[in-house]
């Protein structure tokens, strides 16, 4: 699945992630090439499907589509509701069968070995980790309402003993991914000190933490360059060393940064700055923190 889910893409159409799965068998071999997967999602556009190999020479086993920022957007006025605006769901789907810890090392399945009970995959769209009624399923056997597990083993090393505790069929497998689809414009919020002007000995080592969340209360988009500046009179950044860039988050809330620095080494007073300015070069602050160097 991607590799960092919040890009900057609640107000970009056109903003590309490759998205891989990984499918081996249960001997943790890659699986055959040819194995079919299917995509959906509750935001933006995702290739329909792909088959292992996706390109020549990917790794066996592999298989890549393409997600594109564009319409729908979700949020927890979607129908079915999101946690929060712009966190987008992508489901992957195959034909597989149950995984099984095979106790005795014969090979197969037998009653009373350990098995992940499996019901028909689901897009978790409101992130509470069970079907919600209207959540797309892939409707595996075509009954027309979700399965739930069923407590039997279902797959081609079923032994059949006794034959009612395990099924040779196979079933839908799924698995899924957030894409976080970041807006550009970023909220900065100083978590520390909580009074100001912020007042520190001269020579000392200070600190601030502050909060970056995007405009959806989200992360903010990877790639974006967080800058930590201090006017000469209050000190030298020191931790930070001016500026880093975001990376992959899904965290509701934002994220927490903090910055190190040593004040001056005499009297005076000044601030603090922190900018963030996303991938497609949209300035976020500067929020401004007094300091007194005493």
């Amino acid at each position: 699945m991607p590799a960092c889910p919040n890009v900057e893409a609640y107000g970009v159409d056109g903003t590309t992630v490759p998205v891989t799965v990984r499918l081996a068998d249960r001997y943790n071999n890659p699986a055959p090439d040819g194995t079919a997967i299917a995509f959906n999602t509750n935001g933006g556009h995702v290739g329909g499907s792909c088959t292992t190999p996706s390109a020549p020479g990917a790794a066996d086993g592999t298989c890549t589509v393409t997600w594109t920022s564009a319409n729908p957007r979700p949020g927890p006025s979607s129908v079915p509701p999101a946690l929060a605006n712009g966190r987008a769901t992508i489901l992957a789907t195959a034909t597989g069968e149950e995984s099984f810890t095979d106790v005795n090392g014969d090979g197969f399945w037998e009653s009373g070995e350990p098995f992940v009970d499996l019901g028909e995959p689901y897009r978790d769209d409101n992130e509470n980790t069970k079907y919600d009624l209207g959540e797309y399923f892939l409707d595996f056997n075509q009954n027309g309402t979700w399965d739930a597990p069923d407590g039997t083993f279902k797959g081609i090393t079923c032994t059949g003993s006794p034959p009612t505790t395990c099924s040779t069929k196979t079933l839908a497998i799924g698995a899924s991914h957030l894409i976080i689809m970041a807006t550009s414009g970023v909220n900065i919020t100083l978590l520390s000190p909580t009074t100001l002007p912020l007042a520190i000995a001269a020579k000392a080592s200070g600190s601030i933490q502050f909060n970056l969340k995007d405009l959806n209360g989200g992360p903010i988009a990877a790639g974006s360059t967080i800058s930590v500046t201090a006017d000469s009179a209050v000190g030298t950044i020191s931790a930070i060393n001016g500026s880093v860039t975001m990376g992959c988050s899904t965290t509701v809330g934002g994220n927490n940064f903090t910055t190190n620095f040593t004040a001056a080494s005499t009297a005076g007073s000044g601030n603090i700055y922190v900018t963030v300015t996303s991938p497609t070069k949209v300035v976020s602050g500067p929020l401004v923190i007094p300091v007194t160097v005493n």
